[in-house]
């Protein structure tokens, strides 16, 4: 098949979207002001990977390079409010994939919300202030006071995965936060906080704008006042699909998305209410892509069916038991510190923790954690960089309980 796939966005935690793009044959461009692609992967794919040092908030040397390289597609992969770059490039060259607007509404967090309440969806009462100043705040909190009741979730509108995102109790705790600097000067969102089971929902929306769940997901997060994903559980979740289907339908009319990825993260309350929290036309980050192909639904084989060859993919809809766990603690640990750690001492035996059959059921595991050093609870995506383990089971309890004996282990090392 003669195409080739821009990505806006060179890092590191792309690397596996590319090499699946890669194997199916597939030539890519990827750009990024600062790309930190491994040079030896780069090299090692040169005749179908290049990589291009360029700001893509620049549309017009974007738009160049789009010429110059005989662009054919895109894909969208995880960059933030960035994404909206795509969005024009999409617009421009008329690029199958989303568009400037329905990136634009879904990932301006303040527009998304008023997108809800046009469409008649479950929607929770929210406040925007202009910006994240500590005075903006301060001034605005009677207001606050009166429209919401504590607890409330605060988080930049415009900001992307869990950085600057606080679960607030009190008013002096929302007095007290501070936004991030890069998010300081942008708008802040003060959201009612609901209470519910959170799912990541990944769909796909074809050509003829019907909806496929590719996988989903029950989380797991974080203690308090942070939320970070700390857990990924698969299971038999199709109820959670026939229950948004209906809202993600509404919205994917209205913002006219075709040939495109969605992720949702989805609160559902036990008054069987769904709220929306969050909605991309965008590919889930690395660790939702190790998901999506162990639930047989590896997302860049769909976009080569259904955007590359315009024809219907084969989606599985049996999600088996497994368990994702990331190394997060509910107080500070000391990595090694219980068993007098030397700086060449081994890592954690699994023989010590798991039997022979135990571990078989043990599909991935990295430990990044350094002996010596502290670890306690996550608090935003950067701290899955200390490893994960992935484990399957006959139901969702054994698998899980795998993980957690892990953690327990990591805590007593």
């Amino acid at each position: 098949m003669n195409a080739k796939i821009l990505i806006l966005g060179a890092s590191a935690e792309n690397t596996a979207f590319i090499k699946k793009l890669i194997d199916l044959g597939l030539n890519v461009v990827c750009l990024d002001k600062h790309p930190t692609l491994d040079k030896d992967f780069v090299s090692q794919n040169i005749k179908q990977l290049t990589c291009i040092e360029c700001d893509f908030i620049n549309t017009q040397a974007v738009k160049d390079i789009v010429v110059q390289e005989h662009i054919t597609h895109t894909i969208a992969l995880p960059i933030g409010r960035s994404l909206v770059a795509l969005g024009k490039i999409n617009d421009y060259f008329n690029f199958a994939g989303p568009s400037f607007d329905a990136i634009d509404r879904l990932t301006d967090k303040v527009k998304f919300h008023q997108l809800c309440q046009e469409l008649a969806l479950d929607d929770a009462q929210y406040i925007a202030l202009n910006d994240g100043q500590n005075t903006t705040l301060s001034s605005q909190i009677s207001s606050i006071d009166q429209a919401l009741a504590y607890p409330v979730i605060v988080k930049p509108s415009l900001g992307s995965g869990s950085l600057g995102v606080r679960y607030i109790a009190t008013r002096e705790e929302l007095l007290a936060y501070q936004a991030p600097e890069r998010f300081i000067n942008s708008p802040l969102l003060i959201e009612q906080a609901i209470s519910g089971d959170e799912y990541s929902c990944n769909l796909f929306v074809d050509r003829h704008q019907e909806i496929h769940s590719m996988g989903i997901f029950k989380k797991e997060i974080s203690a308090i006042p942070y939320r970070q994903e700390i857990a990924y559980f698969i299971d038999d979740y199709s109820c959670v699909f026939d229950a948004i289907q209906p809202s993600i339908q509404k919205i994917v009319h209205k913002l006219n998305i075709s040939q495109s990825f969605l992720n949702a993260d989805i609160i559902m309350n036990s008054q069987g209410n769904h709220y929306i929290i969050d909605l991309s036309s965008r590919l889930g980050g690395n660790n939702l892509l190790k998901l999506l192909c162990l639930t047989n639904n590896n997302p860049l084989e769909v976009y080569y069916k259904e955007v590359l060859g315009n024809q219907s993919a084969n989606y599985n809809k049996v999600q088996e038991a497994a368990a994702l766990r990331f190394f997060s603690f509910d107080h500070n640990v000391v990595y090694g510190a219980a068993h007098g750690y030397t700086p060449n001492q081994n890592a954690l035996s699994l023989d010590s923790i798991f039997s022979h059959e135990e571990r078989m059921n043990i599909i991935e595991l990295e430990n990044r954690m350094v002996l010596g050093q502290s670890y306690g609870t996550m608090k935003n995506g950067s701290d899955t960089k200390n490893g994960y383990i992935l484990a399957k089971g006959k139901d969702l309890a054994s698998a899980n309980d795998l993980t957690c004996r892990y953690l327990q282990a990591l805590a007593h090392f």
